[in-house]
């Protein structure tokens, strides 16, 4: 038989997989069935979470009558001593999470959308860690561990592998519950938290000692103690791969969007102030590596008179020549209802004019859909008129006139709006969408507050 029970590829990425349970279920399983052979498409990464798991599995492989119970106490007291009650509780609590699933049917690997790459909608990982993880669970685990931990003099190094895998255990799953609070509260606080939690699991990723071939090894040297599966700083940042990962904002470079001073959702930009807003990568997998973001950093600041919208765009480390075909999507309206998308291009040229046709809903969750109205949606000009720029910056300025709308903004009026700049491989947008949706056109279905003043 060929196995999936671990590996960084399933849902749970770089956190405990399998209940003992399942393990003593599967093999009385092979007995039942005669199996004389195991391929295990990865055996495990993590042997201080899930150390008892892959010893109850080979033990009971050579006998499956042996109690599991026996086996978790034996295990705890070997590798524990003093502190082996307190880990069995520790192991226990574990466990009794690992049951909770949010489908008993198998991944197939054979699936098209698994395949193609595209995220769902509400990803497996993401579900999986918030069931079996809410913050309390955490927290008493980790009173749980710090108990045992106090019943040693020094800890051993099981302890210490323990206690690194459970920190990463931790910070990951706070990110991802205050992920989860974000999106259902679009607040600058929720944001911050949000930011918070990701620099804090950062700095512990890039603190995990690596060899010259960048892999994790427990002493920093290759061919020592392996940690998370030979896994790259890369992919333990993204939780994992093919099933595991975290997609957005965990991919991005969390320090770099605090120091400009970026709310990461439920933004508000305001005509006239002179601010300037930065855009954030736009896709749920990073397209381009976190310095390209950073290094060709995309920013705007808008004005309006009676008349028209202009909206200055800058780009950073760029040439006007190698940026002429790139796309500059504006979608701005009153409400949902009367929202336009307007096209155009990093060049001297018109825009387009697209009115809403579908919203997400009505279109089957593939993205709000706009068809062509076939008239003018405004102009840009490259290089803005007047504007200041730092070595090495471009930029366009777009003027939308206001008359294509049903009727023009007042001053203190919130329209909706949001901007996206799209290019190959760089793509970014500013307000994000992070509902894990199923179509390229999800991407752009937020907005977030044009205030005119």
């Amino acid at each position: 038989v060929y196995l999936y029970n671990w590996g960084w590829y399933k849902p749970e990425g770089f956190l405990p997989k399998q209940s003992w349970e399942f393990c003593a279920e599967q093999v009385k399983a092979f007995y039942a069935s005669n199996i004389k052979g195991i391929y295990r498409c990865g055996f495990g990464e993590l042997f201080g979470l899930e150390g008892p798991t892959y010893y109850i599995w080979c033990k009971l492989l050579d006998n499956p009558d042996l109690d599991i119970n026996v086996l978790l106490q034996k295990y705890c007291r070997q590798a524990f001593g003093p502190a082996a009650l307190e880990m069995e509780k520790f192991y226990r609590l574990l466990n009794e999470r690992q049951k909770l699933q949010i489908s008993t049917l198998e991944i197939d690997w054979n699936d098209p959308a698994l395949l193609s790459g595209t995220p769902q909608r509400d990803p497996d990982n993401i579900r999986t860690i918030m069931l079996r993880f809410p913050d309390a669970v955490v927290a008493e685990l980790g009173q749980v561990l710090q108990a045992a931990e106090q019943k040693s003099a020094a800890l051993n190094e099981m302890q210490r592998l323990l206690r690194l895998e459970f920190d990463y255990l931790t910070h990951t799953v706070s990110a991802v519950n205050q992920l989860a609070r974000m999106r259902q509260n679009r607040t600058p606080e929720a944001c911050a938290r949000m930011l918070e939690l990701l620099i804090r699991r950062d700095d512990f990723l890039q603190a995990i000692p690596r060899a010259k071939s960048g892999l994790a090894y427990w002493d920093g040297k290759d061919n020592g103690l392996p940690l998370f599966g030979y896994s790259t700083a890369e992919v333990l940042k993204a939780g994992g791969r093919l099933s595991g990962p975290l997609y957005a904002p965990f991919n991005w470079d969390a320090k770099w969007i605090k120091q400009k001073d970026i709310q990461l959702c439920g933004r508000s930009v305001t005509t006239n102030s002179g601010q300037w807003q930065y855009l954030l990568p736009a896709y749920y997998y990073t397209d381009a590596p976190a310095e390209v973001y950073s290094r060709r950093a995309m920013r705007f600041s808008c004005a309006w008179d009676n008349d028209t919208l202009r909206i200055v765009v800058v780009r950073e480390n760029s040439a006007e020549e190698d940026c002429s075909s790139h796309n500059l999507y504006v979608y701005l309206g009153p409400n949902q209802k009367d929202m336009l998308f307007l096209p155009g291009r990093f060049k001297t040229t018109g825009m387009a004019n697209y009115v809403l046709e579908k919203t997400n809903v009505e279109n089957q969750g593939l993205g709000d859909l706009y068809k062509s109205t076939g008239k003018s949606g405004g102009k840009v000009t490259v290089p803005a008129p007047g504007v200041e720029l730092q070595p090495g910056e471009i930029s366009a300025l777009m003027e939308i006139p206001l008359a294509i709308f049903p009727a023009k903004p007042q001053a203190g009026e919130h329209w909706r709006f949001n901007f996206l700049y799209r290019s190959d491989p760089y793509t970014a947008i500013w307000e994000h969408n992070y509902n894990h949706v199923n179509h390229y056109r999800n991407v752009k279905d937020c907005a977030g507050t044009l205030q005119f003043q």
